[in-house]
Formats: C-alpha cells, sequence, structure tokens
C-alpha cells in the first residue's frame, strides 16, 4: 500500500452586468507519495459573453497553467465562439426545481511549452456542452464536456469532463462531490482519459 496525499483548491467567481458576464475559475493541485510528486498543476480561465438574444450569446476565454507532472512547464489558450441557452430555468422532475443548459461551438489557439524547451502550437475547434440542475433547495447537479479536435486532418484532440453534487450544509457553505476526466491523446482514436479524478470538498460561497 502506497501511502499518498493530494491537496486542491479551486476559486470560482462571477459578475453579471447587464448583458455581459465574466466567469474566472482558478484550481490548483499537489500530490506526493512516498516515494514521488504525484500532481503538481495550476490552472486559470477567464470567459467572458455577451447576450444579443434571449438564447444566443457570444463568448471570448484566455486560460493558462502548468501541468509539472506532464512535463508541461507552460500552457496558453485563447479562443473565441457563439453559444445557445437551449434550456433556461426550467422545471424538471420536481416542483421548484430549475434546470439550464447552454451549448457552445467556437475556436481555440494552443501554445505549449514543455520542461524539455520544446514549444507546439495548435489549433483546435471547440464544441462544449453545460448543464446545472437545481434539483431542490439544497441540491445543485452540474456537469461540463468540452471536446477539441485539432484543425487540419484531425490528428489530435483534447477532451475534459466534469460532474460535480453539492449539497447545501448552510447556509453558504456546501458539501461537494466532484467527478473529474480529461485527456489529450497523439491517436485520434484514443479516448483512453490520461488523468481521473474523484474528489469531495468543502465549498464555501462568498
Amino acid at each position: 500500500i502506497v501511502d499518498q496525499q493530494t491537496v486542491h483548491t479551486r476559486i470560482r467567481s462571477s459578475y453579471t452586468r447587464g448583458k455581459w458576464r465574466s466567469l474566472f475559475d482558478w484550481s490548483y493541485s499537489y500530490g506526493e507519495s512516498e516515494t514521488l510528486v504525484t500532481s503538481d498543476k495550476m490552472s486559470g480561465q477567464l470567459k467572458t459573453d455577451v447576450t444579443f438574444d434571449p438564447g444566443w450569446y457570444l463568448y471570448g476565454l484566455g486560460s493558462g497553467g502548468y501541468d509539472i507532472t506532464r512535463r508541461v512547464a507552460l500552457r496558453t489558450e485563447f479562443g473565441s465562439g457563439a453559444g445557445y441557452h437551449v434550456v433556461k430555468g426550467r422545471r424538471f422532475l420536481f416542483k421548484g426545481s430549475k434546470l439550464s443548459m447552454d451549448v457552445e461551438t467556437g475556436g481555440e489557439y494552443q501554445d505549449k511549452k514543455s520542461t524539455t524547451g520544446i514549444s507546439t502550437q495548435k489549433y483546435f475547434w471547440r464544441l462544449g456542452q453545460k448543464a446545472i440542475w437545481d434539483a431542490t433547495d439544497d441540491v445543485r447537479i452540474s456537469e461540463e464536456f468540452q471536446f477539441f479536435p485539432q484543425i487540419g486532418g484531425l490528428v489530435s484532440h483534447r477532451y475534459r469532463v466534469e460532474g460535480n453534487i453539492a449539497y447545501k450544509l448552510i447556509k453558504d457553505l456546501s458539501l461537494n462531490l466532484t467527478v473529474m476526466a480529461e485527456a489529450e491523446p497523439e491517436n485520434p482514436l484514443n479516448f483512453e482519459p490520461d488523468d481521473i479524478q474523484i474528489r469531495s470538498s468543502l465549498g464555501w460561497k462568498f
């Protein structure tokens, strides 16, 4: 049995003014076992969208970070596209529950520098989907899926999927269970995840 410990921190914030909305998401993970470092990565993303119609909106985003265990010294990404509110605050299954779902499509540029000094630049399509279900006043279930096929022959792709269940303990404190998987394989037929995480955490809203 190998003793392993991982510390994970995540900060999310949102700001809305009129038709404009900005979302910020930052996370950091560090883990080690008795013999080696199993996780050392940081990522942050800022996304801004503006609504022109009750259903349609345009977005722009930028992100960056590093992942030492995967030998990524620095990764930066910039992209833009359009989205549509498929469902917004609609009752689903239970009285008083609310379901919202968005779909998005666009493009993204990635610049990645490895710890060995090699730099690569790629262009990707971006296909995204996100849903949030407030099942009760105390339970929120959310999921997000992003798929990035490379432009120019589809020689590689990336994907990220995340699911979360949050249970409100008191007014601004919740208990969260999160399952996340992501991958960036070179083989376009390979969809095996590079990383799978199951986390439990406490969330504080302020």
